[in-house]
């Protein structure tokens, strides 16, 4: 199934950004240095805090980038009658809704991947659950990704992205 997040995730460009200013940063290297002899030295310098916060960035990216992958949008598509083909998903005449393919002005509506059961069935579908119960005109973004994307960026992202 086609990946509404992959295009334009402020989100995403927000810890890419946070990523490469820690990384393009000269004096990183030296404070994790510092921050790693930290308990031999026993402490006791007052910029000690800034060299075990640079250590903590690097897993705090890992967990938040983990959850915005399993809260990602995931496009849902009702089945065409047309012979597409792979070279027409190519070429974006046709998207691949994961076990049929189909045409763009049958989209449905966007799923968060981790909530509507996408990622824990065993086919990699939307689960039954999901399809028949659920209200998907506000399904995505879900609570989570709400609540990183207002934490990290200060607003609330709209609704069912289509």
């Amino acid at each position: 199934m086609p990946d509404d997040t992959s295009a334009a995730d402020p989100v995403a460009a927000y810890l890419s950004a946070v990523q490469d200013r820690y990384e393009g940063s000269a004096a990183h290297k030296d404070l994790h240095r510092w921050a790693s002899d930290f308990e031999e030295r026993g402490g006791g310098s007052e910029y000690d805090w800034m060299a075990r916060s640079l250590i903590d960035v690097p897993p705090l990216l890992a967990a938040v980038g983990a959850a915005l992958a399993e809260h990602k949008a995931v496009r849902i598509y009702e089945p065409c009658d047309h012979d597409h083909t792979d070279e027409d998903v190519a070429a974006g005449r046709a998207v691949d809704a994961f076990d049929f393919i189909s045409c763009e002005e049958l989209y449905l509506y966007t799923i968060c991947r981790g909530c509507c059961g996408f990622a824990g069935t065993m086919n990699g579908q939307q689960t039954e659950e999901c399809a028949a119960e659920h209200d998907h005109g506000r399904c995505y973004p879900c609570p989570t990704r709400v609540a990183i994307t207002t934490a990290l960026l200060g607003e609330v992202p709209d609704g069912d992205r289509s």
